[in-house]
């Protein structure tokens, strides 16, 4: 039952995320794309959010849910491939990457729903910490 929530959980967040993606635009037009799909989701579904946080670390996860979860992001993927191609992101193994992306955007979360006047400052403000922490330019 965990597994088919967490499946759940994770077509929600690739509609969220992949809704009108930018294929042919650049990398950073894609990842803030990205950035600002994960924010508004996180931020409107909080609670969701939360399980879904603490699912990715249940041990009982299965592979084959684990794998039925990542097939909706493979744009994702593709994105992150022509960074290194073109030498974009800096050399930061990818697990290390998306962990700082995952924490970095639950502070910007926690941030805009504490302050909602200041919402859309955090959101750009957390985007541009993030693009500065793992780019060479």
């Amino acid at each position: 039952m965990i597994n088919a929530l967490y499946r759940e959980l994770k077509l929600e967040l690739a509609d969220a995320l992949m809704s009108g993606f930018p294929r042919k635009q650049s990398v950073r037009y894609r990842l803030e794309h990205i950035w600002n799909g994960y924010i508004h989701w996180g931020v409107a579904n909080p609670d969701r959010q939360t399980v879904l946080k603490q699912i990715q670390v249940w041990s009982g996860l299965t592979q084959e849910s684990k794998q039925a979860g990542s097939a909706p992001f493979t744009e994702i993927q593709r994105m992150a491939e022509d960074a290194v191609t073109q030498r974009i992101y800096k050399d930061i193994p990818q697990a290390f990457m998306q962990a700082g992306l995952a924490a970095l955007a639950e502070m910007t979360m926690d941030f805009m729903v504490r302050e909602p006047a200041r919402a859309e400052m955090y959101r750009t403000s957390g985007f541009e910490m993030l693009w500065a922490g793992i780019t060479r330019r």
